[in-house]
Formats: C-alpha cells, structure tokens, sequence
C-alpha cells in the first residue's frame, strides 16, 4: 500500500484488538488437525514490527483477515493470531498469513526454517516486500525489496479480472471481474518467473489492454507475449503464486487487497482459497544414471532438484535416501548438490552433451560411501520409482 501518512496507523487502530495470541474458529484437539482444517497463523506486527526492509503502508489488517477467513461457510481454516514468528510458535500452523505486514528481522531465519513443503506463506500488498526481500517469489533476487522493478503500487480501483481457474479461483469464472482496492501492490507481468502462476490481473484501467485479453488461445497463459505488455501499463498481475522449490512450500501474493473489507467483499472467496494447506504430488524423476558397475542409481528431477540416491552394492546396500538440492546448469553440463546442512553429501556433474555422469554420495550414520559413473546414459534400461516428493 501507498505510505498515507497517518492513515493506515488509524484505520489499524480501529480494527486492533488485544495484541495477545487470540484463537477462533473449530478448536481441534490441540497438536491434531481434521483433514479438512487448515491451521492459519495470522501475523499481528503490533509488538515486534515488520522488518527493517519493509516498503509502504503497514495496514497490519489480522483483524479482518481473520475474520473472512472465521467466516469461511464450508468452516475450513482453525485461525490464531499471533504476535512472533518464532519456531516454537510456527510449530503448530501450515500457513502463515501476513496481512500488509511482513517478517521481522529477527524471525526471518525461522520462518525460512518453518516454509518447508506442504506450508503455505500469503502475501498482502505491501508484504509483496517480504516476498521480493526473501528471494522466495523471484528466483535470483534477494536482499532488497526491488520497488519500481519487480512491483510498484499502483493498482487500480475495481480492476480485478480472473485471469486463470484454478483452487483459488475455483469459485469464479475466467474473465470475471473481481473487486480491488486503489494505491495497493501490482506485479510486472515481465519480470515474474516463468513457473508463476497468476490468477488475478488488470482488467486493463486507464485504457490499457486486459491480461486476459492478452493471453493467446482459450485461456492458456502465453507468458512470452504477457510479459511484453508491461511496457504499455497493461496487463499487469494483481495475484500470482508459486511453488519456491523442492525445499520450500508455496507462496501467494495478493497484491490489491490492504484492507479487504466489505467494499472487496466478491473477493473473500479467492482470499480464503488462497489459504488452504497444499499436499505434495508424488516425484517425477525425468532423469535416471545407473552406475557401469552396479554399484549405484541416482534418480532426479531437473526441474525441482527433487533427488533419490539408491546403494546396490557396498555398506548401506539395499537403502535408498532422498533429499532435495540446488541445480546449477552451463554449457553441455548439469550439477546437482544436496541442500548443504541436510547431513547428505550428493555431488553430481551430469555432461549433456555427452551423455555421461558421475557422482558420489555420503551418508555418516549408516557409513556409507558411494560412487556412481555412467558413462552411457543413453542406455539405461531401469527407471526411478515414484514417490512424495519434498515440494508440489
């Protein structure tokens, strides 16, 4: 949101309520969840603020966050608000709200630590800063919150047009317009990672052409030909969200919506949607190297890092480890790593280009030491089982 000097600090008087952690909605029994509850932390900035990073408006609108999503007819989400982001705290949610807010300094290793997969962190405006700042949203960004690069605020008044029927818009039609509030965060359609995917865009304000307008064939994103629409005003995304990584959970941005009361009442159902708990689909490895000597097979997914190392010979035989890490790509070369702390030692240098791979893997407390070279990966004839993988 747009810093109004004085505004949002009143209306975030009228709508505060005691900064102690309160509870609404079903109460499960404590440390159990039904199937169909979604246990929401709803962030309230009053004690410990919002970062020294942050950019804009702080509406800090738990209040009302809470309450649309207390009011949720099919009673899906069992809400607390809380005042720290602590591990201990985050413990017991899978999603964490951030209502025009964001993370602390302080709590922002814990909340790194806490967005594994399966959790889901929702982004309102100006917690857009925490989204760029993390480097969750942006791949290769990081440190800073890049306002006038990756997003500013300058979303228009009842702009809103879904823009893709998904689980969070599932209660609208393609097309349909959706309620937005003025002066709250927009994102460059050219400027988000190509595995975004957004759900909500300008209807085309001030003249300028509509996202869905945009798009080339039925409704299937063209995002080579979207991204160009930013420099003519148009087309810009009001909400996105995307799967961090096979390390990371999910996570959502709705950009116009600092105070999303009755005036943006049509939009409470995708608000609520935005906050279900997500579920990993099962592994897709599209890469398979067994080792010219039996020794070993090591299965990836070049897209998510997603990895599963078996041992066929030597100590640990017959054991099979997974994990997720980092993949770094270059000219006729892939190499996969193990997430560093994760207690894995994985090395992996796939050549391309020459069809050959090698790596090793280590594992101290089963002793295991493993190597794998295939120097054919044209030839393998075995494939990789399936799995849940960490991520979506």
């Amino acid at each position: 949101m747009r810093h109004l000097k004085g505004i949002p600090l009143l209306l975030a008087l009228l709508v505060m309520v005691s900064p102690a952690v309160q509870a609404k909605g079903k109460q499960p029994h404590p440390y159990t969840v039904a199937p169909d509850t979604t246990r929401v932390a709803i962030y309230n900035d009053s004690l410990n603020g919002h970062g020294s990073y942050f950019n804009g408006g702080d509406s800090n609108s738990y209040a009302l966050v809470q309450s649309i999503l207390d009011s949720d007819p099919q009673e899906r989400f069992t809400t607390t608000v809380v005042t720290d982001l602590s591990a201990a705290t985050l413990a017991n949610f899978d999603v964490l709200s951030l209502p025009d807010n964001a993370v602390p300094d302080q709590y922002l290793a814990a909340v790194a630590a806490w967005f594994v997969p399966g959790k889901v962190i929702v982004c309102f405006d100006s917690a857009v800063s925490y989204a760029a700042y993390s480097g969750f949203f942006w791949p290769g960004h990081g440190g800073d919150v890049y306002y006038g690069t990756l997003w500013d605020y300058n979303s228009c008044y009842d702009d809103g047009q879904i823009a893709q029927v998904d689980y969070i818009t599932s209660d609208y039609t393609l097309g349909q317009a959706v309620s937005t509030i003025w002066g709250d965060a927009e994102f460059y359609p050219n400027m988000l990672p190509a595995d975004a995917n957004v759900f909500l865009a300008s209807a085309g304000c001030a003249g300028g052409e509509s996202f869905v307008a945009a798009r080339q064939g039925n409704g299937v994103p063209n995002l080579r030909s979207e991204r160009s629409r930013e420099e003519t005003g148009s087309a810009l995304v009001y909400g996105a969200y995307r799967d961090v990584s096979c390390r990371n959970g999910r996570m959502v941005l709705l950009g116009p919506y600092d105070r999303p009361g009755d005036s943006a009442s049509d939009a409470w159902p995708m608000i609520r949607n935005a906050h279900l708990m997500q579920t990993a689909p099962p592994i897709s490895y599209d890469l398979s190297f067994l080792d010219d000597y039996g020794r070993s097979q090591l299965c990836v997914s070049s897209a998510s890092g997603a990895w599963q190392y078996s041992v066929l010979k030597g100590n640990g035989t017959g054991k099979i480890y997974t994990g997720c890490g980092p993949v770094v790509t270059g000219s006729g070369y892939m190499r996969l790593t193990a997430t560093p702390g994760s207690g894995y030692g994985l090395n992996l240098i796939y050549y391309t280009t020459a069809h050959r791979a090698t790596a090793t893997f280590t594992y101290r407390p089963d002793a295991v030491s493993s190597a794998l070279y295939d120097q054919n990966t044209t030839n393998n004839q075995t494939t990789c089982g399936g799995g849940t993988q960490p991520g979506y």
